[in-house]
Formats: structure tokens, sequence, C-alpha cells
């Protein structure tokens, strides 16, 4: 027999998941296919499976500047490499091509 979730269970699975379908399945017992199934029919499940992933990427943020905060060196390269690329700090790869001569050759005009 078929378990058929309310929508009830389904916000209550959401609430806390961090947005990650497979932990919403793990709560109500079921298949994350299942679990995705039923949200994907829900423009309001939908939302709030979003809303959770927002929260929790506004957690890991918060943790982000607290450890750049507290001097961490890794973190503060994090940032200036992904927040700071106007500023200058990015990696780039120098890259060298190279092409050769083709004598007599009109690259301008496409061929009749």
């Amino acid at each position: 027999m078929t378990k058929v979730f309310r929508k009830s269970e389904l916000k209550k699975a959401i609430n806390g998941s961090g947005g990650y379908m497979s932990q919403i399945a793990r709560q109500l017992n079921c298949d994350w296919h299942t679990a995705k199934k039923y949200i994907d029919q829900d423009e309001e499940l939908v939302r709030l499976v979003h809303d959770e992933d927002e929260k929790l990427n506004d957690l890991t943020e918060m943790k982000l500047i607290d450890n750049i905060k507290g001097g961490d060196t890794t973190a503060i390269i994090f940032r200036l490499k992904t927040k700071a690329k106007a500023r200058g700090y990015i990696e780039t790869r120098e890259l060298k091509v190279e092409t050769p001569i083709f004598k007599g050759l009109d690259l301008d005009n496409e061929e009749k």
C-alpha cells in the first residue's frame, strides 16, 4: 500500500531540512523521488524548500564571516576570490595560443 502524504506532513519534513531532498525524504520515511514528486506538485512546497536552502546559505555565510573575523586565512582568501573579484582577487591562468600562418589564404572572404 502506497503512503499518501498530507501537505502538513510535507511542510513539517521541509522545516529544518536545509532544502535537501534526501533529508526531507528521511523525515517522511520514503524514497527521495517520492518526496520530490509530492513537493514539485505544489508551488508553496517548492518555495518552502527554496527558502530552507536560502536559510542554510545564510547560516553558512555567517559562519564564514565569523571565521574571517577570527583571522582564518583560508576563509579570508575564499571570500576575496569569490566576492572581491572586481578588486583583482582572482586567480587567472595564462593561456598561450599559437596559430599556424597560412600563406596565401584569405580568411576574411568566404568560399563561393
